[in-house]
Order: C-alpha cells, then sequence, then structure tokens
C-alpha cells in the first residue's frame, strides 16, 4: 500500500496516460501517442523491489530521475545508487526476485526471444540449503529419522524446482545444482546402504522405480540414490526433474483489495490438484508415530505402515486439504486420516479410496456417540451421518 502512489504515477506515464481521456479506446490512444513520440514506461513491482521497462537508455534514465524525485517528494525514500541500474537485456542480464532475464536472436532467424535462468545467488543459495539437508540425512539415527529428512530434502528440491519453473533454463541449472551435491550424496549413501564405490546399483535405482513422488518421477530413467523402508523404494528427487511452465499473465484486476480483484484470485487458484503428497502437512517430525496407540482402540500399529503415510498425503491432496466434513482447512498438526472400512485387509486397507481427511475434532465425533453438533440440514450434519453410518455398517 505504500508504494500504491507510485504505482499510479509511473502508470500515469503511459499505460494510464491523462491523454487516453481524449480516445475511446486504449489501443487508439496508444497508437496515437506512439506515433507523438510518448516514451512508453511498463512497471513491475514485488514489495520494494520493482523494474521499469521501456525502449531506450535515455528513457530508462528520464524514467530514472523521475522515480527519484518523486518518492523522494511523497515518500521521503531515497533509490540506491548500487542497486538501481540501467540495463539493455539485449547485452546483460536482468535480475529480479532471484531470476536473470535477457532477450536473444530467435534460433528461426525472425526478432527476438526471452531467456531467462535462476541467478547465481539462487543457484548457490539452493546448493547450500540442500547440503545441509543432506547433512542431516547423515547425521540421522535411526532408519525412521533418515527417511523423515530424506522427505523433507525431497519437499525442498520440489519446492525450489517449482520457483524456478518459470525460468526457460530450469531444467539445466537444476541438473547443475544436483550435479555440485553429487559427491556429497555419494559418500552419505555408500555409508547408508555399505555399499563400495564400485557397486552403485545397490545405493541407485532408476527416479521411475522409486515409490515416491510418482507423478514426478514417471518417465524419468535417471538414477537417484534410495533407500528400502517398510517394503517401499523411497527416492532422492532431482532438482533437475523440474520442468518449465509459462507464468500467465498478471490481470491487474486481481488484487486483495477488492471484492472483484479477490473473486478473480479464487477462481484461478482453486483448481484440480495434482497428485502431489503435501508432505509438510502429513509428515510430521518423527516418523515412527505409527508406534503409538490408536486413540480409538482400533491395532493402529500394524495398519499405519509406510503406505498409510504416503496415502494419507494423496487423499489430502484429493480433499483439497480440507475436512470431508466440516470444509475447514487442514494445517500441520490437525491431520486425522480415517479408515472407512477399518477391517480390510492390510493390502487393501490403506488404499486411497479408503481414506477421508478429516480434522481432529471431526474425527473424534465420528468414532463417539455425540450429539451432532451441526445444524441438521446443513453438509457437515449430512457428512458426519454418513461417516457414522458407513462405520457402524461395517462393525
Amino acid at each position: 500500500m505504500y508504494l500504491h502512489e507510485f504505482d499510479k504515477y509511473i502508470a500515469q506515464q503511459w499505460e494510464e496516460h491523462p491523454k487516453q481521456a481524449h480516445y475511446a479506446q486504449k489501443r487508439s490512444a496508444y497508437s496515437a501517442m506512439a506515433i507523438q513520440g510518448y516514451p512508453r514506461y511498463y512497471l513491475i513491482r514485488y514489495a520494494d523491489d520493482w523494474v521499469i521497462l521501456t525502449h531506450s537508455r535515455e528513457n530508462a534514465q528520464k524514467i530514472k530521475e523521475l522515480a527519484k524525485q518523486f518518492l523522494e517528494q511523497n515518500g521521503r525514500l531515497e533509490l540506491s545508487e548500487e542497486k538501481t541500474l540501467i540495463t539493455d537485456v539485449r547485452t546483460s542480464y536482468l535480475t529480479f526476485l532471484g531470476v536473470e532475464t535477457r532477450v536473444r536472436p530467435s534460433r528461426k532467424g525472425k526478432g527476438l526471444v526471452t531467456y531467462s535462468r535462476p541467478s547465481r545467488k539462487a543457484l548457490l543459495g539452493a546448493v547450500q540449503s540442500l547440503r545441509k539437508q543432506a547433512e542431516r540425512i547423515q547425521q540421522a539415527s535411526h532408519r525412521d529419522q533418515t527417511i523423515a529428512e530424506m522427505v523433507r530434502y525431497n519437499a525442498m528440491a520440489v519446492g525450489i524446482g517449482n520457483y524456478w519453473s518459470m525460468t526457460s533454463a530450469v531444467c539445466r541449472c537444476g541438473s547443475t545444482v544436483d550435479h555440485k551435491l553429487w559427491y556429497k550424496l555419494d559418500k552419505i549413501f555408500m555409508k547408508l546402504t555399505g555399499s563400495p564405490l564400485g557397486e552403485y546399483q545397490k545405493r541407485k535405482i532408476e527416479a521411475e522405480k522409486t515409490s515416491n513422488l510418482p507423478v514426478r518421477h514417471t518417465g524419468h530413467k535417471t538414477r537417484v540414490y534410495f533407500l528400502e523402508f517398510e517394503g517401499c523404494v523411497i527416492g532422492l528427487t532431482h532438482v533437475g526433474f523440474s520442468t518449465y511452465e509459462a507464468p500467465p499473465p498478471k490481470n491487474p484486476k486481481e488484487t486483495p483489495f477488492s471484492k472483484e480483484g479477490r473473486a478473480l484470485w479464487e477462481k484461478r487458484t482453486v483448481q484440480k490438484l495434482r497428485m502431489m503428497r503435501p508432505d509438510t502437512i502429513t509428515m510430521f517430525e518423527d516418523l515412527p508415530i505409527w508406534a503409538s496407540e490408536n486413540k480409538h482402540g482400533s491395532a493402529s500399529m500394524e495398519k499405519r505402515n509406510f503406505e498409510y503415510y504416503r496415502n494419507r498425503g494423496y487423499a489430502l491432496n484429493r480433499d483439497h486439504c480440507r475436512c470431508k466434513v466440516c470444509a475447514t482447512p487442514i494445517l500441520r498438526g490437525n491431520l486425522h486420516t480415517h479408515h472407512r472400512n477399518p477391517l480390510l485387509p492390510l493390502d487393501q486397507i490403506n488404499k486411497v479410496s479408503n481414506l477421508a481427511s478429516l480434522c481432529a475434532k471431526c474425527h473424534d465425533l465420528v468414532h463417539s456417540d455425540q450429539l451432532n453438533p451441526f445444524g441438521k440440514g446443513t453438509k457437515p450434519f449430512t457428512k458426519l451421518e454418513a461417516y457414522r453410518k458407513e462405520g457402524k455398517a461395517v462393525l
């Protein structure tokens, strides 16, 4: 909000120029202004980081002075001369939000194309973060903790790759990160698997053959480090498996400060999620929580195997991270995964179709005879009664 007036000021230099009032359509106004020699300026801002795009160095120097004067007079702010740079993207990289961008001649010989990659600082930061997490894998005192740290490593690698997916060089730069970590990880998994230097097949397996991250690993023959646990093959994913996804154009009407803007944001973001497990919610500090006694009296130690912890993440994703009864958003520490039929054999009981994501309160209500607290005829009332009826029918 503090820089909102600055946004409006820069927009008035071209995109919202007062001259547009004389024309019925913006397109006509822009054409006339271009013919008359008005300079074009486009502001891109995220918090206090911003970039202004224009067509010449002279225009860039002019708008820099205008921005400097406006901020000094209206915001009592000073531009940092070290950080406020004028860059020609045809010859040098523009760095913004950890991404370096420039334009190059098209290989087809027509016009220019945009090329982007993570900045060198971002690459170094990713390597350092993943190396520290690799050390936590090495320092784990027992196998359960080792698997938990591997899950966290995967979550970090996927998160880094997802952010970099807006850059055209995401795959190549991700592979660079993986290569810089290779020696460290190889030493760790040689020790964990007891395999000598030449027997890499005992510590590396094709990614598509792992039990975790099936959407991410499908079709990848590249070998990844792995450990066997509870009958599953848990692999360490690669940042280089991430792929480029063109970011959608920004809708200027999408803003949290208006009812229309919030509705547009909800329409864009509420979409069917892929079967990617939200590990930060489903994986707690220690994996051996299946060894604890079941609050509701069933034999949970046996059925809460690794397949259960893997598939309840898929169920939570399917349920859009909301309780199936009251629709409350489920955050870390509030997830209870309900077995719809607790009497199925072990090879069927933890299938995604038999799991339902509930909050702690609603899970207690399903397994109790308390009076239904929801209003009769409402969706939560109906769903709670359906789960109770389903459980009683099975028992």
